[in-house]
């Protein structure tokens, strides 16, 4: 919109992200997606949680392990609302 060139197509998605600090979201992040489901658009769905964000499709699919963006980079990790900690090698790693 800034530059003025027209960049949006008939074929192009629509990107949101969605907040979800906490795992009682979890709920509402079912029922976003199965509000999308029935969209003639393809929409992404990036969620915000307080370590990272991840792509909600993914961890629906999934059920489990899903690839969690972080401030340290991306970490594959099973609960995407628990803490991280930052190895002293700078991997990412969860708790056990």
């Amino acid at each position: 919109m800034a530059s003025g060139f027209d960049v949006l197509r008939f074929d192009s998605d629509l990107d949101l992200v969605v907040r979800a600090p906490s795992m009682e979201d979890v709920d509402a992040l079912r029922s976003v997606a199965a509000l999308l489901r029935d969209l003639e658009a393809r929409v992404d769905v990036q969620v915000e949680t307080s370590v990272g964000a991840f792509a909600l499709q993914e961890w629906l699919r999934t059920g489990g392990p899903v690839l969690l963006r972080t401030n340290c980079g991306p970490v594959l990790v099973d609960d995407a609302w628990s803490t991280l900690e930052l190895t002293s090698a700078g991997r990412v790693e969860q708790p056990i």
